[in-house]
């Protein structure tokens, strides 16, 4: 289900607004930086994610490996429906949720998702930390085909090796 939106997500009171765009195995996230937009594009099927820094005209690549962004879900979810619920204009089913983290630790709460499996709204706190809270929800959903060049580096840009300063190599 290839989709766009919206999304806030709020952790330690800090909240993080960004424009994501997700087709299966492609994912691409904006997000307004002091110095203009930065962009991340994941891109599972080549094992790359990119780093775009727009007003520089730069990015920066790196490897994808197992236990990596090739996972973006090491949390593993456990969850029970609890009804239906309509959250931003968007028919959910709410779920009541159990997630483990590869650390052992765990939150809890409720995510609200599609009948599709897109989560539109989460709600958990640590277990054992109540204050600890992570929520995210998702305004704007649009449910269709993406163009394959948002997953794709703009032409002109230039390669930032990871160990230096030094632009390397314009992109193909």
């Amino acid at each position: 289900m290839e989709y766009s939106a919206d999304i806030v997500t709020e952790s330690g009171g800090v909240a993080l607004k960004e424009r994501v765009y997700y087709a299966p195995g492609k994912l691409r996230k904006e997000l307004e930086v002091p110095r203009g937009k930065q962009i991340e594009i994941t891109r599972l099927d080549k094992k790359v994610a990119w780093l775009l820094m727009t007003e520089e005209r730069l990015y920066l690549e790196r490897g994808l490996g197992t236990g990596d962004d090739a996972n973006p879900t090491a949390i593993t979810f456990e969850r029970t429906a609890v009804g239906e619920e309509m959250v931003n204009g968007v028919p959910t089913t709410k779920y009541k949720a159990l997630a483990k983290q590869p650390d052992g630790g765990t939150l809890s709460g409720y995510v609200w998702a599609t009948r599709d499996g897109i989560t539109v709204k989460m709600e958990l706190a640590a277990d054992g930390a109540p204050d600890a809270r992570l929520t995210m929800e998702v305004t704007n959903l649009k449910i269709g085909k993406q163009a394959p060049s948002l997953f794709e580096i703009p032409s002109g840009y230039r390669r930032l090796p990871l160990g230096g300063v030094t632009p390397a190599r314009p992109a193909p």
